[in-house]
C-alpha cells in the first residue's frame, strides 16, 4: 500500500493531462512554503487563543470542578447554606409547587458582610428547557463566585413560561408566573442576606420575552434586566407600562432563524408580530427618557468565527436608565459566549466575539434601583 500524500503536498498538486487522460501528479512543496504555512497557521491559532482561550479554560474548569448539587431537603435558613453549591429547591405558590436551583457563590458567610450585601440575579431559561438546563448554558456561577452575588434559576411550568404573548401552555392556562416570581422573591427576601437595590433579571429566548414582560410589570422591584435571543411582540409593547425607567441590554443575532432580528410575524404566535429588535430597543429607550439617536460602535473581531458584534447605546436616559443593544452579526439564536447547544443548521452560530454573560454582570453591577 502506497502512503497518502501530506497536506502540504496535496495543496500543491498539479493536474496534467496524459495521453487524454487526467492524471494527478504530486509535487512537494518548497521547504519555505510549508514553513511559511505553518507560521500563519500558529499565528491564526495563538491569536484565537488569545481571544478565548480563558473563557476556554474556565469551561474546562467547570466541567471538571462543577459545584456540588446539594440534597433536597426541608425550609432553611440563611445560615444552612454551603458556598459554591447549587440548591433545588421548591416554594408553594397559591395551589401549586414550583421549583427554582439556587446558587449560593464561594465566599458566602450569612452573618458577614450584614445582611443587604449580596446581589441577586435571576436568569430564566427557555422553552423546553429548564433552571438545571439554564445554569450550563450562562454560566453565571462562575462569575458569582469572583463578584459575590446570588444566582435564582426558576422553572417554568411545562418548561415554558406565561410570557405575555397569549400562546405557551402556562399562558392558555393562565398560570400567574408573574406571581410567582413576587413569591419567589419575597421568599428569598426573607431566607437570605440580599440587598433589595440590587436585584436583576436576564433570560434566553422565551426566557428573554418573560424578562421583558417582567420589566414592564415589575418594575419596582428590578434594577436591571438582560433579555438575550427573545423578542417582544405587540401584545406586551400595548401593556408595557413601567413605574419608572429601567436599565436594559439586549443581546440579539442577526442571523436568528427562530426569533428573527428583523421581527414580522412569527410561527406559533397565531398572527402576532414581533418587532424588529432595534424597534424595541428605541422602545425601552422612550419609555427611559433617553436621547432619540443612539450612538453604535464595532468591537474588535477577537474569534474570527464568522460573528462580528456592534454596541449601541442610547445616552441622556432619565435617572441614569441606560439602553444598551448588542447586535451579534450574523449570530444565531444562542447565549453569546455559551456552548453550541444544538447544531448550527438549526438555530444558527454562537458567536465567541462576545461572553454575554460577562456583559451582563458589568453593565448590571453599575445600576442600582433608585
Amino acid at each position: 500500500m502506497k502512503p497518502q500524500a501530506g497536506v502540504a503536498e496535496l495543496a500543491d498538486a498539479r493536474v496534467s493531462k496524459t495521453r487524454g487522460r487526467k492524471a494527478m501528479r504530486v509535487r512537494p512543496s518548497p521547504p519555505a512554503l510549508v514553513a511559511l504555512l505553518g507560521c500563519v497557521g500558529l499565528l491564526l491559532a495563538s491569536s484565537a487563543d488569545a481571544a478565548w482561550g480563558e473563557r476556554a479554560r474556565e469551561r474546562r474548569e467547570r466541567r471538571q470542578n462543577r459545584p456540588p448539587t446539594a440534597a433536597v431537603s426541608g425550609p432553611r435558613q440563611a445560615g444552612d447554606y454551603q458556598p459554591g453549591q447549587f440548591y433545588p429547591e421548591s416554594i408553594t405558590v397559591g395551589s401549586r409547587t414550583r421549583t427554582y436551583v439556587l446558587y449560593i457563590p464561594k465566599g458566602y458567610t450569612a452573618g458577614s458582610p450584614p445582611p443587604g450585601a449580596y446581589p441577586l440575579l435571576f436568569s430564566f431559561h427557555g422553552g423546553k428547557s429548564d433552571g438545571k438546563g439554564q445554569t450550563k448554558l450562562d454560566d453565571f456561577s462562575l462569575l458569582a463566585d469572583r463578584h459575590g452575588f446570588l444566582c435564582v434559576y426558576p422553572d417554568g411550568l411545562y418548561k415554558e413560561w406565561n410570557d405575555g404573548r397569549g400562546i405557551t401552555k402556562p399562558s392558555k392556562e393562565q398560570v400567574d408566573d408573574v406571581g410567582f416570581v413576587t413569591a419567589l422573591l419575597a421568599h428569598l427576601e426573607a431566607t437570605l442576606p440580599i440587598d433589595a437595590r440590587r436585584i436583576y433579571a436576564t433570560g434566553f429566548s422565551e426566557g428573554a420575552v418573560f424578562t421583558h414582560r417582567l420589566g414592564c410589570e415589575l418594575t419596582d422591584r428590578f434594577a436591571a434586566i438582560a433579555p438575550t435571543s427573545g423578542m417582544m411582540t405587540e401584545p406586551i409593547t400595548a401593556r408595557c407600562q413601567p413605574s419608572r425607567p429601567l436599565p436594559i441590554v439586549i443581546f440579539h443575532g442577526t442571523g436568528d432563524p427562530l426569533a428573527p432580528y428583523a421581527g414580522g410575524e412569527k410561527r406559533r404566535a397565531e398572527g402576532q408580530v414581533a418587532h424588529a429588535v432595534p424597534a424595541f430597543a428605541a422602545f425601552w429607550a422612550s419609555k427611559n427618557g433617553c436621547q432619540p439617536e443612539p450612538e453604535s460602535a464595532a468591537l474588535p473581531d477577537v474569534s474570527r468565527d464568522g460573528t462580528t458584534v456592534t454596541r449601541t447605546a442610547y445616552r441622556g436616559c432619565a435617572q441614569g436608565a441606560d439602553v444598551v443593544l448588542y447586535t451579534i452579526h450574523d449570530g444565531g439564536h444562542a447565549w453569546a459566549g455559551g456552548p453550541q447547544y444544538l447544531p448550527k443548521s438549526l438555530v444558527g452560530r454562537a458567536s465567541r466575539d462576545l461572553n454575554a454573560s460577562a456583559a451582563i454582570w458589568e453593565f448590571f453591577k453599575r445600576h442600582r434601583r433608585p
